[in-house]
């Protein structure tokens, strides 16, 4: 069965991002957008987990993006992970460009983007150039991507659609981009503190800027001819 969710009130949009979780159970997240996707397929990533992109969920998945709201469907064996009867969920929902993309063609490589200058969000998709040795986390070469926002980042959530990486979070907290720091949303000790990487491998040598973001050859922000997600985040006021 189909279970549509409104959005009323201050809350009506029709969203690109939307983060499901059940909070009655101890089932995973999921994480639901509308690049490259129209919702059908249940396309998402889990951001508490080290997984691959997957598609329709056994236990459910969001099947459309409406104008207020959106779609939720029972997978092959039900619809606990989004829609239990009975139970309580949360979703945090962005809207971005309605689905709309285009392509950036500002930095080294061509990142295919939607953006919402006026709310501080975007979100691009890449697919990595490095041709190098995978596994040798090349840090030689350093990659610049249009983000789309019009002014610089103040956090950035990265995450491979193909293979067993979580998502990588810089904040502008952390440092400036080229200390390479991060944090892992699925890292759940207590107090994991914020990671480093060295010789650019994470963020690059060049600080992010109102056009750019820059990755290094770490194979989580750039393996040869996989695809990777990123959400750029900039503070507005009221956003």
């Amino acid at each position: 069965s189909t279970l549509e969710v409104t959005n009323g009130g201050n809350s009506d949009l029709q969203p690109d991002i939307v983060w499901i979780k059940n909070r009655d159970t101890t089932d995973n997240h999921r994480l639901f957008d509308s690049t490259g996707s129209t919702g059908s397929d249940g396309r998402h990533t889990i951001p508490d987990a080290n997984t691959a992109q997957g598609t329709n969920s056994a236990g459910g998945y969001l099947n459309g993006f409406n104008t207020d709201g959106f779609d939720l469907t029972d997978g092959s064996s039900n619809g606990d992970i989004v829609k239990n009867n009975g139970e309580n969920y949360v979703s945090y929902q962005w809207k971005v460009n309605g689905g709309s993309t285009s392509s950036n063609t500002a930095g080294d490589v061509t990142t295919t983007i939607q953006s919402n200058a006026t709310a501080g969000i975007s979100m691009m998709q890449y697919t990595g150039p490095n041709t190098g040795d995978d596994n040798a986390n090349n840090s030689d070469t350093f990659w610049s991507l249009g983000h789309g926002l019009g002014v610089k980042p103040d956090m950035i959530l990265l995450k491979g659609l193909d293979g067993a990486h979580g998502w990588y979070v810089w904040h502008k907290d952390f440092g400036t981009s080229v200390s390479q720091s991060y944090m892992l949303l699925d890292n759940i000790v207590d107090n994991p503190g914020v990671a480093t990487q060295s010789n650019g491998k994470m963020w690059g040598n060049t600080e992010f800027n109102s056009t750019l973001i820059e990755i290094g050859g770490w194979d989580v922000v750039n393996r040869n001819a996989q695809t990777y997600r990123v959400i750029c985040f900039a503070s507005i006021q009221g956003y």
